[in-house]
């Protein structure tokens, strides 16, 4: 991980292993048997996270049959250390921690729990403060008379019916931004709703599922005064029954703002190795937080842009195509012409806004269409559709899968100019409708997936790993599948999967995992990788994390002592 000073505080999430060779495989889940005996598990943190450069008492949720267990952190700022008390743990953030995600998993010598999200923040915090359920008993969260400026608060809904309820000083004009932080981001299994109040307890504004389950406003406030904002949920899978839900797994993060706040950059993306300029777009920005201008490390995936001054982490992937920012005139009559590959940053500013990019396709070729919104935290409902240059309709897509976001993959039928048109399902618009939209020209590629998240080895013994290997767009040499970082007393024979065993399908490989007799009790990450001599890009295998699909690199290897 690397930081750079800049008006902004900008820290590179680096998404490479330095001295890893191997072609570039995304999408990896990996593990082994399930563990035979009790390890950890974990259903919550509370609180969900914490300030930079603080440290936390953090309860949590689950079994644990041994206690003290231990604690990985995906950051290394982030040092976590379990009390004496079952199911308390201190967690010290590093002053150069990456504001997000962090993941914390807990593993003891018989086992791991699956890694779960926790988050750090950039703004000072406070804790939920219990009776604060109605109006006249609403928590107050900035000082008598002074208004607010960025705060995160964190609570948790703790039993049917529960709502917390939260005042704030504010004064005429200001733009009143709040934030909830919980399914999407933090796992908890719960829809919540968010209510601005006035000062006589009347609901202003109201919003659910914003940003997938959780919710959001931005309410520019009329008056001078003491307002609130009210939270409450219902379950994450609707049951019969309509009542406000609770549990003590219901945490959250509230984030309340009457100051800079940036919601997005355009583009939503930076180039690799050339100097940027991102434009900042979010509410009650002062002239110095409107733009940024700086030049990615070579080696950065990620670029993490955080700063005390407003109440939002922006990430943006690090690519290697030109960027291009939408503009109009952009419709079917007047589409912009573009070459592949590109990422291209839009929006739909008006209602039934449609954008259109044309670009010359050859014949044989399989073009590759993928826009981004939903899962970036934004609204559009997004629809894609492919022209070809008498407008007829090649291709439709809305959802895939179980997301709004959608994908084309078009094998190219003749030479000629194709359009793409992007739209909302619902022909909805706005400042926050964007969308980060990336073309290329299809190349043969692999992944790799299984199912669970760690292994357990009994010394003298052996267990499997059964992988899946998904080719596509005709990718043809053997795949050689190898284990890395194993620990002394274990080893493992690399895998090859052959073209004949799933070309453009998913076929299986077995690596066994062997450890010797006298191989000590160990505990920790390896890596899997995959390879091929027609490629030499480089990375980490990932594997899938529900609701957050950029996954993790570390599968978990439990050795246990011999049977007895």
């Amino acid at each position: 991980m690397q930081a750079i000073a800049l008006p902004v505080t900008l820290l590179a999430a680096l998404g490479v292993v330095p001295g890893v060779t191997g072609p570039l495989v995304t999408g990896l889940l990996v593990t082994g048997p399930l563990v035979a005996r009790a390890a950890p598990d974990v259903t919550y943190f509370f609180p969900g996270g914490g300030q930079r450069g603080s440290t936390v008492e953090v309860t949590v949720g689950g079994s644990f049959p041994d206690w003290p267990v231990r604690v990985w952190a995906s950051d290394p700022q982030v040092s976590v250390t379990p009390l004496e008390e079952k199911g308390k743990l201190t967690v010290e953030i590093g002053p150069a921690a990456v504001t997000g995600l962090v993941w914390l998993r807990l593993y003891d010598k018989q086992g791991a729990a699956a890694p779960r999200p926790w988050m750090i923040g950039a703004v000072a915090e406070v804790s939920e403060e219990e009776p604060n359920d109605r109006a006249v008993a609403a928590q107050h969260v900035s000082h008598e008379g002074d208004s607010l400026q960025t705060i995160t608060v964190n609570g948790r809904l703790q039993s049917e019916g529960d709502a917390d309820v939260y005042s704030l000083s504010a004064r005429g004009g200001q733009t009143l931004v709040a934030d909830l932080d919980a399914h999407a981001t933090g796992a908890s299994a719960f829809d919540g709703v968010l209510q601005v109040l006035d000062p006589d307890g009347f609901v202003l504004a109201h919003n659910d599922d914003y940003r997938k389950l959780d919710p959001h406003l931005a309410v520019e406030i009329p008056t001078d005064g003491r307002w609130m904002v009210r939270v409450f949920g219902f379950p994450e899978t609707p049951g019969q029954q309509v009542q406000l839900a609770g549990n003590e797994s219901y945490v959250y993060r509230l984030t309340l703002s009457t100051g800079p706040v940036v919601n997005y950059a355009m583009p939503l993306a930076a180039r690799r190795d050339v100097p940027n300029r991102w434009q900042l777009v979010g509410w009650n920005l002062t002239d110095d937080l409107r733009e940024i201008s700086l030049t990615p490390p070579h080696e950065s995936a990620l670029l993490v842009l955080s700063d005390d001054r407003f109440g939002r982490t922006i990430r943006l992937p690090v690519v290697d195509c030109p960027l291009l920012v939408e503009s109009e005139p952009n419709s079917v009559a007047e589409p912009t012409k573009i070459d592949l590959p590109v990422n291209i940053t839009g929006r739909l500013d008006t209602p039934g806004d449609h954008d259109v990019f044309q670009f010359d396709a050859v014949k044989g070729e399989t073009v590759l269409i993928e826009i981004e919104s939903r899962e970036l935290g934004y609204p559009l409902d997004s629809v894609l559709e492919l022209l070809d240059a008498s407008d007829k309709r090649l291709a439709r897509v809305d959802d895939v899968a179980e997301q709004r976001d959608a994908r084309i993959a078009h094998q190219v039928q003749e030479d000629g100019p194709l359009r793409v048109v992007v739209s909302d399902l619902f022909d909805q618009s706005g400042i926050d409708f964007v969308y980060r939209l990336s073309l290329e020209r299809a190349k043969p590629s692999f992944r790799l997936a299984t199912e669970f998240h760690q292994a357990v080895v009994k010394a003298g013994e052996t267990t499997d790993l059964t992988i899946t290997v998904e080719r596509s767009h005709g990718f043809a040499d053997p795949i050689e599948v190898r284990v890395e970082g194993l620990p002394d007393g274990v080893s493992a024979s690399p895998a090859t999967s052959k073209v004949g065993e799933g070309s453009d399908t998913a076929a299986k490989v077995v690596i066994t995992l062997a450890a010797a007799k006298d191989a000590a009790a160990a505990s920790a990450p390896i890596h899997i990788f995959g390879g091929a001599e027609s490629d030499d890009a480089s990375t980490a295998a990932h594997f899938a994390v529900p609701g957050h699909p950029t996954g993790l690199r570390d599968l978990w290897l439990t050795v246990t002592p011999p049977s007895d």
